[in-house]
Formats: structure tokens, C-alpha cells, sequence
């Protein structure tokens, strides 16, 4: 644990130092007014004649005998009006120490969330697809917030500390003899409590995987509704579910019963330790009665901070695997974008040198030369040794067997993966790339929302624009109600409130609201049925005198009225056409994809 915390300390620091220092250094201005508060009991008691004169620690004696000199009112007044001030003191720094305590932990759970949702962006496409995307859920929305509570436990535990140690020296002052047994018990009774302590590191470590595993299933599930429910097997998911539900249920109880256990325990002790003290006081020692109510009051306040801090300590170790869980997939997606990041560089500076202007590729948007790509830990290349060239303003169509490469070749133009081997050179207009997958991203928000949100500064005018260009203004104005703008229509929960062709033609009026030189549409049309497919055919036919571009399909009918057909197969180009040259051969793929 120690090696944990130390680094989350750093990180702290390295955050808000100056807030961590200001923090620390209020906790110990509250403690010690509280110690002076404790200590202004005495001479109290002493004026109110309880018991005999005290002998009062770091010169309060002087005080009591100036005290003791004015007339009983007016010295009663000057103690109480002390008191009064330095109790308010002290509320106030406590106030404060809660406070900068919280913007501490909220600001460095903030500041990791930002951090790691810009490194999750950064890094490579490879090695984002090959992860649980529960893992970055359960990182983002609860491993990270669960730093806060770390956090919080470490500063109260702080502050036991800190308020413990001042009581300890006042107590020494007062009784250094009853002071030093009562610190010999208490350190039995820590030492009693380790146990507890290691079980809260094993049980925190197991409840971050619980936690992740929870995440999963639940994403998992509820990605999955009508699968489970056309299957008939939604009792059997719902035990599962209730199965890791009572899982997680008993580790919180677990938890909590470990956690409690030593407070129950030294309450016990507690009352046994105060009658000890009482009696060794009185029969043994013969403290002065002030002294010794004060005494009693110290350790009152004292004892319960004992298991206080052993609870905080116990927290910190259930919730300080989240730290730790954090940095280890933080560091693999620093280390994979800083290696995407030489990679995008390389590419970038190798498409600088060589195209070196619009002369050296001609009328050509990309070019990939003898290009191979091998997926990490693969046994073959993805692609081997590809080589064609796109021209500006065509449709070029990719096609072939599933696996056989053709996500790949997106994936590389777009960027996402750098080649190991072989150049790309693209040269889009206005350096702008749109892409449209099959499953597209759609917010359950407005129609504008779901254009505006990719283009930042976009006005209504262009967005209006962009929907008669896909000709999607038409149905989207007959769904209005009146006084509505069309703009204004909700998309609903995966577009659930339009059709797939309707969905789809807003996607591609979100893809060229941009004007891109270049679009890719990536079986972007494979879901819909032949009247949306040859409706956005006709779009892309008409968008081309403005763009280049590229679709991936899989059905003849998507992509025979492109203006080349690429055939990957097996990582390979094998075949390049229009579609009625490759049809003319009777062996070609895609006279067996017309056939078959």
C-alpha cells in the first residue's frame, strides 16, 4: 500500500501542491485551536473552584493568577469570551479544512478523468478495438470517483493524526504517567488491528474487479435486449445478473463488517481504559481534580480517533486498488499514443516529402505503394503488398470475403493504423476526411445536435444545407408538428425515431456537412433495404463532383455503379475494375457474388 499512496501523493502534489500544503497546514491550525480549547477547561474549572488549584502547563498558570486577580465577573467574562473566540476559530478552520479537502479530491478525480479520456482518444485504433470497452466504462465512472473517497479517508486520517498528537502532548503536560500507559494500550490495540487492515487491501483489490465485472454484464446486457429477448432467455440473463448483483452485495457487507469491527472493539476497550484511568487518577496518582476531568476529557475525545483512523486506514487500502488499476491502463495507452503519435508523424512527414505538391500524384486522391500491415502478436500480414491508386472525384468500391482486409485499408487511410511497411499518400481537399461506419454514432438528441455537436460553429443554415443535399429535409419536415423546426426533432435512442434509410441520410448529411475532399462510407448501406440503397447511390453519384469517394460493400447492387471495384482478398488485391470489366470475366469475385 505504501508505494501506492506515495505515488497518488505525488501525483497530488505535482496537481495542487500549494492546495495540499494549504490544506494540511489548516488541519494542523484546527487542531491545535482545539488543543487550546481543551486546555482553557482548566482554568475554567479552576475559577468556577472545582477541585484544588492546578499546576497548568506552557505558562497557563501566570494566566490563571492574572485571572485570578480581576473580580470574579469580569474574569469569568475574559475566560468565556476567550473560550468563545478560539471555539469559533476553530469551527471555521474546520469548515475550511472540509472544504479544501473536497476541491482537492474533486479536482484531481477531474483532472484524471480529463487526462485519461484524452489518452483513451489518443491512442492507437489497434489497440482501442482490442479492449473490453467496459474497462474504460468502469475506469471513467467508477474507479476514478472511487480516488475521491481515497483522498477524503487520507486527509481525515490526516487529521486524526494531526488533532491526536496535539492531545497527546496536552495529556503529557497535564499526566505524563497515565499519558504513557494510555499510549501503550492504544498502540496494543493497533497492532491487535492489523489483521483487519491487510483484509481490506484483499478485499478492495477484489471489489475493483467486481466492480469492472458488474460494468461489463451490465453493458453487455443491455447492448444485447432483443437478442436476449427474441432467444427466450431473458430469466436465465436475469439470474446472472442478480448472480453478480448479490456477489457485489456480499463484498460491500464484507467490507463494511471488516471495517466496523475494530470501532465495535475499542468502544469496549474504551470504557474498560476510562475506569482504569479513573482509578489509577484518583487511588495512585492523586491528579488535581481539574486536571483530571481534563485528562479524562482528553482521552475521551482521543480514544474514538483510534479506530477513527484505523477505518480511514482500512479505507484507503479498498479503495487505493483503483489508483493502481488506473495507472497500469494508463500506462499501456500512454505508451501505445506515444508510439501512435511517432507513427502519425512519420506518416505525416512521409506524405509532406513525397507528395511534395499536387504535381508528384496528379489527379490521384490516395495511393498506397506496396503497402503491409500485421496486427500486434498476428501470425500473417492483415495486408500484403497492396498497391492502387484512386482518382479525384470517383467512386471506388472495396470489396471481398469478410476478414479478407477491406476494414483494414479504411483503417490505414483514415489513419487509425500506420503501415509496417510500404507508403500511403493522401491528398484530400481542404485536408478533410468524413467517414460513415455501419453502426454510426447517434446521440438521443435533436437533429441539429447530432450535426452541430461534429462540426463545432456550424450554423442552421449549413445544417439545412447539408440535409437537402441528402435530400432528408423532406421527411424530416413532414414529421414536425406545427411551429416546429425540423431541426429540432429528436433522434431517439440509437435514431430509434426515424428509419434506417432516414438515419442514414442524416449520418451522410452530418458526413458532408464539413465539405470533405474525401468520404468513406464503411458498409454503411449493408442494413438497408434496395429502395434507401439505390436512393443513397443516387446522392453519392451526385456528391462526387465535390468529393472522392470510398465505400466498403459487400452486395453487388451497392457498389456496381462505382467508377473502380478493388477486390481484397486474402490481405491481397487481386482484382481492379469497373464493374462491367470484372463482370465480363466469369471467374472474377464479383461475377460470383452476382451469381451466388
Amino acid at each position: 500500500m505504501a508505494n501506492g499512496l506515495r505515488e497518488l501523493l505525488g501525483d497530488l502534489m505535482k496537481k495542487d501542491g500549494k492546495l495540499f500544503i494549504t490544506t494540511i497546514i489548516l488541519m494542523v491550525i484546527s487542531s491545535f485551536l482545539q488543543g487550546v480549547t481543551i486546555l482553557m477547561l482548566v482554568p475554567i474549572m479552576n475559577i468556577m473552584e472545582v477541585g484544588e488549584a492546578a499546576d497548568l502547563p506552557f505558562g497557563l498558570s501566570r494566566f490563571l493568577s492574572f485571572l485570578l486577580s480581576l473580580p470574579f465577573g469580569l474574569r469569568l467574562f475574559v475566560l468565556l469570551f476567550c473560550f468563545f473566540i478560539v471555539m469559533t476559530m476553530q469551527a471555521v478552520s474546520v469548515r475550511m479544512v472540509k472544504v479544501r479537502s473536497m476541491q482537492l479530491a474533486s479536482g484531481f478525480t477531474a483532472d484524471m478523468r480529463e487526462e485519461y479520456y484524452d489518452e483513451l482518444m489518443s491512442s492507437s485504433w489497434e489497440r482501442y478495438s482490442s479492449d473490453n470497452q467496459s474497462v474504460h466504462t468502469d475506469a471513467l465512472i467508477t474507479q476514478i470517483p472511487r480516488l475521491t473517497t481515497t483522498i477524503n479517508y487520507f486527509m481525515s486520517m490526516m487529521t486524526n493524526v494531526v488533532t491526536a498528537l496535539i492531545d497527546l502532548i496536552i495529556a503529557f503536560s497535564l499526566s505524563a504517567s497515565l499519558s504513557g500507559f494510555v499510549i501503550v494500550v492504544g498502540g496494543l490495540f493497533f497492532l491487535f488491528f492489523r489483521r483487519f487492515t491487510k483484509r481490506s487491501e484483499t478485499l478492495g483489490n477484489r471489489l475493483s474487479r467486481q466492480y469492472e465485472a458488474f460494468t461489463d454484464e451490465v453493458q453487455t446486457q443491455l447492448s444485447g435486449f432483443k437478442e436476449i429477448r427474441s432467444y427466450g432467455i431473458a430469466e436465465e440473463e436475469s439470474r446472472r445478473f442478480r448472480d453478480i448483483t448479490e456477489t457485489f452485495r456480499d463484498l460491500m457487507i464484507e467490507a463494511t463488517g471488516n471495517v466496523s469491527a475494530p470501532r465495535m472493539i475499542s468502544t469496549i476497550g474504551e470504557a474498560v481504559l476510562i475506569a482504569i484511568i479513573f482509578f489509577c487518577a484518583e487511588y495512585w496518582l492523586h491528579i488535581e481534580t481539574s486536571s483530571m476531568i481534563v485528562v479524562l476529557y482528553v482521552f475521551y475525545r482521543l480514544w474514538p480517533l483510534l479506530p477513527a483512523t484505523q477505518e480511514y486506514l482500512q479505507g484507503i487500502k479498498e479503495t487505493l486498488p483503483a489508483y493502481r488499476v488506473m495507472q497500469d491502463v494508463r500506462k499501456k495507452d500512454s505508451e501505445d499514443s506515444r508510439t501512435a503519435c511517432i507513427r502519425k508523424t512519420k506518416q505525416d512527414n512521409a506524405s509532406d516529402e513525397s507528395t511534395g505538391g499536387k504535381e508528384d500524384t496528379g489527379d490521384q486522391a490516395v495511393a498506397f505503394d506496396h503497402v503491409s500491415f500485421r496486427y500486434k502478436d498476428a501470425a500473417a500480414d492483415a495486408l500484403h503488398d497492396v498497391s492502387f491508386k484512386i482518382r479525384r472525384h470517383t467512386i471506388t468500391a472495396f470489396t471481398g470475403p469478410s476478414g479478407a482486409g477491406k476494414s483494414t485499408v479504411v483503417d490505414l487511410i483514415l489513419g487509425f493504423l500506420t503501415p509496417s511497411g510500404g507508403n500511403i499518400y493522401i491528398q484530400a481537399e481542404d485536408g478533410e476526411v468524413a467517414y460513415v461506419p455501419q453502426s454510426p454514432m447517434i446521440l438521443t438528441a435533436s437533429v441539429r445536435e447530432n450535426i452541430a455537436r461534429f462540426h463545432p460553429g456550424i450554423s442552421d443554415g449549413e445544417i439545412v444545407e447539408a440535409l437537402v443535399r441528402t435530400e432528408a429535409m423532406g421527411f424530416l419536415e413532414r414529421k414536425c408538428t406545427e411551429g416546429q423546426s425540423p431541426l429540432d426533432l429528436r433522434m431517439g435512442d440509437d435514431g430509434v425515431m426515424f428509419s434506417g434509410g432516414e438515419v442514414q441520410r442524416i449520418v451522410l448529411a452530418r458526413a458532408i456537412a464539413g465539405t470533405p475532399g474525401l468520404l468513406i462510407l464503411d458498409e454503411a448501406t449493408s442494413a438497408l433495404d434496395f429502395g434507401n440503397e439505390k436512393l443513397i447511390a443516387g446522392l453519392l453519384q451526385r456528391l462526387k463532383s465535390e468529393m472522392t469517394i470510398i465505400l466498403v460493400a459487400h452486395r453487388v447492387s451497392t457498389i456496381q455503379s462505382a467508377d473502380d471495384i478493388l477486390v481484397i482478398e486474402n490481405g491481397q488485391l487481386t482484382e481492379q475494375g469497373s464493374a462491367g470489366e470484372l463482370l465480363k470475366n466469369p471467374e472474377s469475385y464479383l461475377t460470383k457474388m452476382k451469381d451466388g
